[in-house]
């Protein structure tokens, strides 16, 4: 398996998620076209099978129309996020870039669905947006905008919310093995090292408090 990150004017990370031997591959967030990733899969004469978002801010989902008609590949997001992508207002298309966009997708997912032939698991984290998910391979964690290297997504854009954003984190930080963290920004990260470095692990553990004594105050 082989995993590259590209990059565009929004800063965003796409990835391209191959096998080189079958010639299959998936793209994960395009939030435009690419030249140099259209140029490796052309060059590796790969196949893609699936356009995989991991939520739905244009930054994220800004060239998934256009692969989808350059290589006939079906798009696939969450079913909780599909009325953010329709919405301009909702998917900040009119707010960041002054320009209504929308997409409509071919598929949607839910928690734990396995998508593609890579068996990538869907693992629902809402908080940055209401229908965020992260990817989990057997040792890859595709995390969007929900975790990043030493930080986490914004949660004040329409439908995104500061509790379930942390509790989202809370259930990553308690993954059992350590896996290579590949966010929707900045540079990657191992998941050992956020647990045991990260400033957010403090709201983390802030919440799950706060939850088992309101947890506790319900039973009384």
């Amino acid at each position: 398996m082989k995993i590259e990150c590209f990059s565009t004017m929004a800063s965003e990370n796409i990835y391209l998620l191959s096998d080189p031997e079958a010639r299959q591959a998936v793209i994960i967030d395009p939030g435009a076209p690419s030249r140099l990733l259209e140029e490796e899969i052309d060059e590796a004469g790969l196949t893609i099978e699936a356009i995989l978002l991991t939520h739905g801010h244009v930054d994220h989902f800004g060239g998934a129309d256009h692969y989808r008609s350059l290589y006939s590949a079906p798009i696939w997001a969450s079913e909780k996020e599909k009325d953010l992508l329709l919405d301009p207002e909702k998917n900040v298309s009119i707010a960041f870039f002054g320009q209504a966009e929308s997409l409509a997708c071919d598929h949607y997912f839910k928690e734990g669905d396995c998508v593609s032939s890579f068996n990538l698991r869907v693992m629902e984290t809402p908080g940055h947006t209401a229908g965020s998910v992260c990817f989990l391979g057997e040792d890859i964690l595709f995390s969007g905008d929900t975790l990043f290297q030493g930080s986490c997504g914004r949660w004040d854009l329409p439908t995104g919310g500061m509790h379930s954003l942390f509790r989202s984190l809370g259930r990553l930080f308690r993954l059992t093995g350590d896996y290579r963290i590949l966010p929707g920004h900045g540079p990657e990260s191992r998941l050992s090292i956020e647990k045991e470095s990260s400033p957010i692990m403090e709201y983390v553990k802030m919440q799950e408090d706060l939850d088992r004594k309101q947890g506790k105050e319900k039973e009384l």
